[in-house]
This record gives C-alpha cells, structure tokens and sequence, in this order.
C-alpha cells in the first residue's frame, strides 16, 4: 500500500513540472543557464561554496568571490586547528571537528576575535534587506538568518569532511548531521547549531502529518537538492523586481532537479498571481473587460495558478499566516529586551 502511495505521490510531483510549463518557453535567462550547469554535474563533483558564491553573484555581481572564498578557507583552517591543539593528528572523531566549528562560530573567542556569527533579530526573516541572505553579508556582518546561517555551515562542515546537509521545514531552512553514532541530527543554526528534535520542529513550524508523509519537510537532502534551495534565492529576486516570467521558469528549472521543492513550487504560484494582477487585474475590473485576444492567457494563467497551490496543499503545505509571523516577532522581540536586560 505505501509503495502505491509513494509512487503516486512521485507521480502527482512530476505532473507539476510537466503540466506548468514555463510562462514563456522561448525566453533564456543567463541565470537559468547558470544554475542548471551546476545542477548538471554529478553530486561528488558539486563545490557547495563555489555553487552558492555563482548562485549569490546573480543576485548580486559586485561580489568577490575569490575574497569569500579566502574568508572561508580562513574559518576551516582555523577550526581545523582548533580540534590539532586537543586530538593527536589524524584522530580527531566527526564529533570533535562538530564541536570545534560549533565553538568558532558561536563561542566568543581569540579564534573569532570575541565576534560571534549570530541571528539577526533585526532582520530575522532576511527580508528587510536582500543583501542579508547572501554568504559574503553573513560573513561581513556575522548576523544571519535561516538562509545564510545552514547554508554558511552546510560549507564548512563540507569541507572538514563532515556528513552534513540542508533540509528544510516550512519556510526554514536547517542542517542535518550523521554523527559518530549513526544517527541523523537536526541542527539549528539560528540557536547555535543545537540538536533540535524532530516533534518540536513539527511544533514549531506546524508541518502536517500529510507534508511528512509525503516526504516535503525534515529530510536530508541531496548535494543537487541543497543546491536548489539555494538558488531559491535567485527566483526570489526575480519576483521582487517584477520579473514573474523568470521567476516562474526558474521555478521549473528546481523542480527539475528536486521535485519536492515545495517552495519552489508555490512560488512559481506566487509569481503567477502577481504577473495576473500586474497585466490584467490592475488594467481590467472585470475578467469580461478584457480584450478577447488576451482572455485564452488570462484563463490559462490563473487555471495555472489555482492547480499549482492545489497540488501543493493536496500534499501537506500550509499557507503562512500573518497572525503567525506576528506571533513570531513577538517572541523575537521578548527575546531581545531579555538579552538587553542581562547585559
């Protein structure tokens, strides 16, 4: 019973990318190309730090990316020398190296100059200034969000050899670690890179059993997949600078290569609805207002539109409420005039 399942399950993710087409099929974007060479190579020849630096310099070309790529290379060393000074060469345990990168990044200390990589609770969503949830941001500022902070340790585990990898909840993004005692961990960077269980993650972002069953939400993801989450980002900026057509065939383009991209798919969504307000609902009252040529499109659109947000609900999303993100803030603010009082 559950292989039928799991194999309509499959099916049904599939007809997603096969049924929505891109909204126009002819059109290329130098940062489709980019991201789909990437996506092309085989898993062990992905450079999760070289992807994301590519991915980073579509949204923003000023970029350097051979001085980020030094910073990072700057933290291993360090770390690498960390776990040297207390276990004898060559055996250091993945759980010692996981200790040691936990302690340079949210221990203050002379191996970080007192300065800790931190959440920041001025821009917790990543939202009030793009430029946030870049990588070379995060390591300027040392203040992330839960784009950059998994994604800047997904990086760094990788290349102290450690078995680490993104996975997501809704409109979250974490790590997983197979530690020395063959168990998959959750780790929140936002909180320290702690061990978070899998029932307070469900809580916390209330994931349906249907999303879990479905396998939408807490797995460990692929080198590929980690790297459709990723580039996320670049869709997300193409919807915040009108750009509706590009966002939605980027959309396609992840879903290619990680049909359970949940948020990919709902985004397409989203960049369809606002390509519908923009060339019709804003110029036309009424569906019968406008011009007969345009209705097949219009028709065809919001047909799109309705199914995408169908499947993706059929499947176990859940829409995020205002009432929730306020709640969210709420307790980011509480804990904010916690820290200033203990200081």
């Amino acid at each position: 019973m559950d292989a039928k399942k799991n194999a309509l399950i499959a099916s049904l993710l599939v007809l997603v990318v096969l049924i929505s087409p891109p909204l126009v099929a002819s059109e290329k974007f130098i940062e489709i190309q980019k991201i789909r060479t990437i996506l092309e190579l085989p898993d062990d020849q992905i450079d999760l730090a070289a992807a994301k630096l590519t991915i980073d310099r579509l949204v923003d070309p000023s970029i350097d990316e051979a001085a980020t790529q030094k910073q990072i290379d700057h933290i291993v060393m360090a770390v690498n020398r960390m776990v040297s000074e207390t276990v004898p060469a060559g055996q250091a345990t993945h759980d010692r190296k996981m200790q040691a990168l936990r302690s340079y990044l949210y221990d203050a200390g002379e191996w970080n100059q007192q300065h800790v990589f931190q959440y920041d609770l001025d821009d917790p969503f990543g939202t009030h200034r793009f430029e946030n949830r870049l990588l070379s941001t995060y390591l300027q500022t040392r203040k992330g969000n839960c784009f950059s902070m998994p994604i800047l340790f997904l990086i760094l585990g990788d290349k102290l050899g450690l078995d680490v990898t993104l996975s997501t909840a809704p409109y979250h993004v974490f790590i997983k670690y197979w530690d020395d005692q063959g168990r998959w961990l959750n780790l929140e960077t936002t909180s320290g890179a702690k061990p978070a269980r899998e029932v307070w993650l469900r809580q916390q972002f209330d994931i349906t059993e249907t999303a879990l069953n479905n396998g939408l939400y807490l797995q460990p993801l692929s080198r590929k997949e980690s790297v459709a989450v990723m580039a996320s980002l670049v869709m997300e900026h193409a919807i915040r600078q009108g750009k509706y057509i590009k966002a939605g065939k980027i959309a396609d383009l992840l879903l290619q290569y990680y049909p359970k991209h949940i948020y990919a798919l709902t985004q397409k969504a989203t960049a369809i609805s606002h390509y519908i307000t923009r060339e019709f609902e804003s110029k036309y009252p009424r569906p019968i207002d406008i011009p007969t040529d345009q209705r097949g499109f219009y028709a065809y659109l919001d047909k799109m539109n309705y199914d995408l947000l169908a499947k993706a609900k059929y499947l176990g999303w859940r829409r995020t409420t205002a009432k929730g993100d306020e709640r969210y803030l709420q307790k980011i603010e509480q804990y904010k005039q916690t820290k200033q009082l203990t200081h």
